[in-house]
């Protein structure tokens, strides 16, 4: 049944959305820019929201961290996102 992948397709976008937005925050002003609240905010999401989809400010780094490619010392570009 399609009602049943509804949920986890729109929880994949949604955690994609989110990764988009906090390795924004985070080439901008580090990896502590992107917090749950600065995301809430910029998203027009609620902070229990973004914390639903990850579970924890580790999980969310850590999601984050794994979006990064490091270039060499002094280049660093985002990856591409992944649920």
């Amino acid at each position: 049944m399609s009602m049943t992948r509804q949920p986890r397709q729109n929880g994949t976008t949604s955690r994609r959305l989110v990764l988009t937005r906090a390795l924004d925050l985070a080439a901008a002003g580090g990896l502590q820019a992107a917090t749950i609240g600065a995301l809430a905010d910029a998203l027009g999401m609620s902070k229990s929201g973004v914390f639903a989809l990850f579970g924890s400010k580790d999980a969310l780094d850590a999601a984050v961290g794994h979006g990064w490619v490091v270039l060499d010392d002094d280049n660093i570009r985002p990856g591409e996102v992944t649920p």
